[in-house]
């Protein structure tokens, strides 16, 4: 059981989504402290308060922002406190990276980081407030408007978050997958799948996989945008810088969520989260968990395709 400090405060973890970078770091792409618990993406109910700590009561239905900054670095000081100088130092860090995190029965974190939830929101749908308040970071800086089209690389979980805001702007959502079953998923949600060869271009272009920069710029339309949202730890492509100048192509990064969560959680109920989630297990089926999405405990890699989109454990 965890101890709770003064400004802290204890969750009962109802739901915890298995994200994209939990799936990199037990494969060892990406990296963590040994024997952490991981897990970020969380609900739960709040059972104990420290001393100083006086903003929730307990059995208040919670989510909380997995990232603990220092408050006084130049970013945390402009309000970009996902540009944090001191993470990994002084208490400071993400959950289930450095900080033990949400696969457990009970999580600890600061109390300044925890967000009530509204009773019409699940403890299932809640998991994807915290993928939704990283994208809304980079949705937040898109100019759009009538009549424009996207294209979302990668239909998994976020890549289909992403779809939904566009969804709700009015904006035609294509998409590029390799996945057969993932692609007649997306279809489900009005995506149209395309070959990565459209001529024409789209205004925005949205790399959801970290492996799809070239062709990302082959299919931004001139004076365009190209996110960069998902993250793949040492894969390098080819950049070809006159094609990006000579389509005054804007290139935008997104690192998780940036004062974002209260807007994730006021969103979420418009759109399609819980068909989004695809699984739920139990803490003790972990292993089934990874393993409906293509992951092979042995050899530590992906050798199967998922048959799953959103994987959800449920302690």
């Amino acid at each position: 059981m965890p101890a709770v400090l003064p400004d802290e405060v204890l969750i009962r973890v109802n739901c915890c989504g298995i994200c994209g970078s939990d799936l990199k770091i037990v494969s060892g792409i990406m990296g963590c402290l040994d024997n952490i618990v991981l897990g970020h993406e969380f609900s739960g109910v709040i059972t104990s308060t420290g001393n100083k700590a006086r903003r929730f009561k307990i059995g208040d239905m919670v989510v909380a922002d997995p990232t603990l900054t220092c408050g006084n670095c130049e970013f945390c000081l402009d309000g970009k406190q996902n540009l944090c100088k001191n993470l990994g130092t002084g208490g400071n860090g993400e959950l289930g990276v450095n900080i033990n995190g949400a696969f457990a029965a009970f999580v600890k974190i600061r109390e300044s980081n925890v967000y009530k939830l509204s009773d019409n929101i699940s403890f299932e749908e809640a998991t994807l407030v915290e993928p939704l308040a990283c994208i809304l970071n980079g949705f937040n800086r898109l100019n759009i408007k009538k009549n424009q089209t996207a294209c979302i690389i990668g239909l998994g979980p976020t890549g289909l978050i992403w779809a939904e805001l566009f969804r709700l702007r009015g904006i035609k959502v294509f998409g590029v997958e390799k996945s057969e079953f993932r692609c007649a998923f997306a279809q489900k949600f009005g995506i149209t799948i395309c070959q990565g060869d459209e001529s024409n271009g789209f205004n925005f272009v949205i790399d959801s996989s970290g492996q799809a920069f070239e062709l990302g710029v082959r299919l931004v339309k001139p004076a365009g945008k190209l996110v960069l949202f998902g993250m793949s730890p040492g894969h390098v492509e080819k950049i070809e810088p006159f094609l990006i100048a000579q389509k005054n192509v804007d290139i935008l990064g997104v690192n998780m969520d940036s004062g974002t969560f209260k807007q994730a959680i006021k969103l979420l109920p418009r759109i399609r989260g819980k068909d989004i989630i695809t699984h739920k297990f139990g803490l003790k089926d972990y292993r089934e968990a990874f393993e409906v999405l293509g992951y092979d405990f042995a050899s530590r890699r992906f050798a199967r395709e998922s048959t799953a989109v959103k994987v959800v454990i449920c302690p």
